[in-house]
């Protein structure tokens, strides 16, 4: 089966063999509640097959941006190089730039009022479901509530 997914087309396969991931965090390691460049680190999670592999955690370098103001396209631009090789970022909640980070990056934002254990079974079970909502254009943001 292939969905269009942007301007190119993947076979869902593909894309459900292997997704990193990248979770904010505050500064106890929880699902921050902030917008994503507004936390403490990103933990970077990786989804093959179904499996979940803890990569590395990292500072998040994107809250320390200065910005001319706040959900500046500066921002954006540098959140995008910061995440080149991500799929889907997820936090606890919205900012300006989160819903354009699908149309100016690729990028599918997730914004999610689980706690981290919990959202992290969320997306082993309903990966193929956030895919194909994120294969609509018009889709920009995705929640689990």
């Amino acid at each position: 089966m292939i969905l269009l997914y942007n301007e190119n087309m993947l076979e869902m396969e593909d894309v459900m063999e292997k997704v990193l991931i990248a979770i904010a965090l505050d500064k106890n390691g929880n699902l921050a509640k902030t917008h994503f460049g507004d936390a403490d680190f990103i933990q970077y999670i990786q989804m093959e097959n179904g499996e979940i592999t803890f990569s590395e955690k990292k500072e998040n370098i994107l809250k320390n941006f200065n910005e001319e103001k706040h959900g500046g396209h500066g921002k954006m631009k540098f959140a995008a190089e910061v995440l080149q090789d991500v799929k889907i970022v997820i936090s606890g909640a919205m900012s300006p730039n989160f819903k354009r980070l699908k149309t100016n990056a690729n990028l599918y934002p997730i914004v999610s009022k689980k706690d981290l254990e919990n959202t992290i079974q969320y997306l082993k079970d309903n990966l193929q479901k956030i895919m194909k909502f994120f294969s609509g254009k018009e889709n920009l943001v995705y929640f689990i509530e």
